[in-house]
């Protein structure tokens, strides 16, 4: 298990690959044709190749999950642009067989290495390892153990895999040292606030605001041009189910609450633009009241029986979809705020606009994670997550926070 622990990247290497080799060898034995081979051949080349061009530094807890997904898309990529360009004939039903297979299989593996290794330990000084553990959410995580250092002279390196540390504290030689000779053994050493943002999926906005220009906050063009693809292309071919659904709302809202159907609101979108954001309306009719208060949750008052229903599935966001067509927001990505309450809450929070940087979504990784909120110090948790989101943007997170989103409306548990 210790060796398992230690060569994590290898293990998951030779898992990936060889679940490719067995998922290839079974799709070939169903379909049994020689285009089918050729295309799982080099689809198994490929995958060999982009597993170390896309490999990242091993991340604290993380056993490379979202290089599944990255994975597999370098992997099918780089076989069909050969496939082109060379005119070989392909089998697309072998293709796609082996990338589900393989898929299936890759998210089980890591799932059985996360439940079943040993515990990564955290090793640190007394005083961090209490601040660390203040957190309920890192207290109670069940991937790591902690260890507090006390005689830096009696160190064994084999008993902890991470060292941790305060950037704000000033330690004397003896620490200084410690972190070199952990470096030099091969022993990450992370800041504090790393690992609280990785489990907490939240950063530090206090941290953030004293060095922010210095983090990485260039966003992926690339990523950028293709979720707006992914964008205009739910919305396209979710029409045909959309547009009868809002059509049923819009007369049921019409009978049950009568005029006004569509409630919209001026919002600030990507780069502190103004745009017009569209909802079924959810509220009594008083709109004079209701542009000058922010909404207080689900036990507001003003919202109907009806609207409690249309808010709980989230099917009054579906005119929205017009905003996402126009290009005023995207699927995914931080809520846009009502510009009074920006305003406001950008006076009493730092770095408030940095939230700004991508298009607003209609569902995003705060609202799964901490759902609606109110108040500066509800925003203030939500900019830690949408700063998180801003940071770590990608289309394996996009996912994830749309399975979670289905998930939440099914079950009608959790966040959103």
């Amino acid at each position: 298990m210790d060796l398992i622990k230690k060569y994590n990247n290898v293990v998951l290497f030779f898992l990936d690959i060889a679940l490719t080799v067995i998922c290839a060898s079974v799709v070939y034995l169903i379909l049994h044709h020689d285009i089918a081979k050729e295309s799982l051949q080099l689809w198994v080349i490929s995958m060999i190749l982009f597993w170390q061009v896309t490999r990242e530094p091993e991340k604290i807890f993380i056993q490379g999950y979202r290089h599944i997904i990255r994975l597999l898309f370098f992997a099918v990529s780089a076989t069909v642009i050969y496939l082109f360009i060379f005119r070989i004939s392909y089998s697309l039903r072998a293709l796609v067989s082996v990338s589900f297979l393989w898929m299936i299989f890759a998210s089980l593996g890591r799932f059985l290495l996360i439940k079943y290794l040993p515990n990564r330990i955290i090793a640190g000084d007394k005083d961090i390892i209490d601040k660390l553990m203040d957190d309920e959410k890192i207290k109670n995580n069940k991937l790591f153990s902690v260890l507090t250092l006390t005689d830096l002279s009696k160190l064994d390196f084999k008993d902890f895999d991470y060292v941790i540390f305060d950037p704000q504290h000033d330690y004397d030689e003896k620490w200084r040292n410690f972190f070199v000779h952990a470096k030099v053994a091969g022993i990450p050493v992370y800041a504090i606030y790393e690992i609280e943002e990785v489990i907490q999926g939240k950063v530090s906005v206090e941290l953030l605001k004293q060095n922010w220009i210095a983090n990485n906050f260039v966003l992926n063009k690339l990523y950028l041009n293709i979720k707006r693809f992914l964008d205009i292309l739910f919305c396209l071919i979710t029409a045909v189910i959309t547009i009868p659904v809002m059509l049923i709302i819009a007369l049921i809202i019409r009978v049950n609450m009568g005029k006004k159907v569509v409630f919209s609101q001026q919002r600030i979108g990507f780069g502190g633009d103004l745009f017009w954001i569209y909802k079924f309306r959810t509220m009594v009719l008083d709109y004079n009241d209701s542009e000058k208060k922010e909404t207080q949750g689900e036990d507001d008052p003003r919202i109907t029986k009806l609207g409690k229903f249309l808010r709980k599935t989230r099917l009054d966001e579906l005119p929205q979809l017009y905003n996402i067509l126009k290009g005023n927001m995207s699927l995914i990505g931080p809520r846009p705020e009502w510009e009074a309450t920006a305003n406001k809450f950008a006076e009493e929070i730092p770095l408030y606009y940095l939230r700004n940087m991508l298009r607003p979504g209609v569902t995003g990784w705060a609202q799964v994670n901490q759902g609606h909120t109110t108040g500066v110090k509800g925003n203030y948790e939500k900019l830690r997550y949408d700063i998180y989101y801003i940071k770590n943007c990608s289309i394996w997170i996009d996912l994830k926070i749309l399975l979670r989103t289905i998930y939440i409306v099914i079950s009608g548990h959790g966040a959103v």
